[in-house]
């Protein structure tokens, strides 16, 4: 897929059964992999697998919760300030809870963090 092993991809919901495989298979192909968390624990696993199958996987793990604002913010201005190019943006995670619940901004929680939180990331990584 990646021929020349220079790509830079963010990967939304990696912890998740479809977000792992696809990890999977970009990290064989020479990936770099940016794969925000929620949960550090989550993080550590997916890291261990994956370094497990690839032992030269070029892997970052930082914090996001699509659910806060705050935190999608947080995480693009830390890979603009460090000016890391991403050659693609894939925008996996998604969540299913009770009715009712609602986002530290007091949104719907589906709505924001399966569409209004990934296109806020979107939007503020474009050029």
């Amino acid at each position: 897929m990646f021929p020349d092993r220079q790509r830079r991809i963010l990967l939304t919901g990696a912890t998740g059964t479809l977000g792992t495989q696809l990890a999977l298979q970009l990290c064989r192909e020479g990936a770099e992999l940016i794969l925000p968390v929620r949960s550090a624990t989550k993080g550590q696993a997916l890291q261990k697998q994956l370094l497990t199958a690839c032992p030269e996987a070029r892997l970052s793990f930082p914090v996001l919760d699509l659910a806060d604002e705050a935190s999608v913010h947080a995480l693009a201005a830390g890979l603009l300030e460090n000016q890391l190019r991403l050659d693609a943006l894939v925008l996996n995670a998604g969540v299913f809870t009770k009715a009712g619940r609602t986002s530290p901004q007091g949104n719907e929680m589906h709505m924001q963090v399966n569409c209004s939180s990934q296109l806020l990331l979107t939007r503020l990584l474009l050029p």
